[in-house]
């Protein structure tokens, strides 16, 4: 038998809610009370009136704020590339070294060159799809995908990653270097490997794309190296590959996500991805 006490008549019922009624607005008007004492006192008027003198800076005073945060760290990444300034003229004479040693290069036609702007590439789903389709559309068997702001180092970079495309590879990634920034744009990475591709890493449950070879030096004797995805940087695909797994996923809202979801697929299938160290281009 349960003590507690159930009200057990409309009557009891309605004298129940009045007399919560009653004790919760006694109990506001008590904090209004307090309220009302508190704002008489002198410090708390001060802070009041300085408040309101201050509401109309605090927009410009946020923005100003947020402006010098970017200006201190475009200042700190200025300083570290001028303390490695002594090492960009080795790296320059190693980019340009490997550069002039590269072989020869056939060309080929049957290659399809696409582009990609910085701002679509990051604007979502329809960025992803619209590029699907341009990939189905293609006249040839290989369909090349490069972002609009890349410089290319070798201008026979497409022809090298063409070049690849045999025993099983259906995607081919070029070598991807920081250019040679200048001054206040330059980074203590300038010249150095930007990626020879890319690897997932399971991080508590969130995919972590690592960039193979950041940081590492451009040298002589640049090879080709079997790597789980690239991104859309600069990369070579085999057209009917990308549309036996599907084409890119309507799913991922990147079009470098895209990119290397599609190679894990692609891989999946039995496909073999790969960096071509000769094919270099900046970005």
């Amino acid at each position: 038998m349960s003590d507690v006490q159930r009200p057990s008549t409309t009557g009891d019922l309605a004298d129940a809610e009045r007399a919560a009624a009653a004790f919760w607005r006694e109990q506001a008007e008590a904090h209004l009370a307090d309220l009302r004492s508190l704002r008489t006192r002198p410090v708390v008027r001060v802070a009041l009136r300085a408040d309101r003198a201050l509401a109309p800076l605090r927009g410009p005073t946020g923005r100003t704020i947020a402006a010098v945060g970017s200006l201190r760290r475009r200042a700190s990444v200025t300083a570290r590339a001028l303390a490695s300034r002594g090492d960009r003229p080795r790296r320059r004479r190693a980019l340009r070294a490997a550069v002039a040693g590269l072989p020869a290069a056939d060309p080929h036609r049957d290659v399809t060159v696409l582009s990609i702007d910085e701002a679509c590439s990051d604007s979502g789903i329809g960025a992803v799809l619209d590029l699907d389709r341009r990939i189905a559309a293609a006249p040839t068997e290989f369909v090349c995908i490069h972002r609009s702001n890349i410089e290319a180092l070798d201008r026979r970079w497409v022809e090298r990653l063409r070049a690849a495309m045999a025993d099983g590879v259906v995607a081919a990634s070029a070598h991807i270097v920081h250019p040679d920034r200048k001054l206040p744009h330059a980074t203590p990475h300038d010249m150095l490997t930007r990626e020879r591709g890319l690897a997932v890493e399971d991080r508590l449950g969130t995919p972590l794309l690592i960039a193979l070879g950041a940081g590492d030096e451009v040298r002589d004797g640049l090879h080709l190296d079997e790597v789980p995805a690239a991104s859309a940087s600069a990369v070579l695909l085999r057209r009917d590959a990308v549309t036996s797994v599907g084409g890119l996923s309507g799913s991922v809202p990147d079009v470098d996500a895209a990119i290397v979801e599609l190679c894990i697929r692609l891989r999946a299938a039995g496909g073999r991805v790969l960096c071509v160290g000769e094919a270099l281009v900046a970005d």
